[in-house]
């Protein structure tokens, strides 16, 4: 195979990415200043949610770009995301004990 062409599509970007980070930024800021602006319980479960979508996002892309490298081939990279994924849920699982 032609190495220049794996690279490309390697690092090919995926596709709902960058709309969804977008999303995720629009919806902490929102919350954010919700929780900030608000206050009482209301404001506590808006700057709940914020810090919810900070932990949840980089997951949530490392996930994909796992499927991603899987789908085309790279599986050493797809078993590391998921040995990462699997590293802080066992991380969160034990700090919820």
């Amino acid at each position: 195979m032609n190495d220049r062409h794996d690279a490309a599509r390697l690092d090919s970007p995926i596709a709902g990415v960058a709309p969804t980070l977008r999303i995720a930024s629009a919806l902490v800021l929102l919350t954010s200043l919700v929780g900030a602006i608000v206050g009482g319980n209301f404001g506590t479960v808006a700057a709940g949610i914020s810090v919810a979508v900070i932990v949840a996002v980089p997951l949530l892309r490392v996930a994909a770009l796992g499927v991603h490298w899987w789908s085309v081939g790279d599986r050493r990279f797809a078993i590391i995301a998921a040995a990462l994924l699997v590293v802080v849920g066992s991380g969160a699982i034990i700090a919820a004990l």
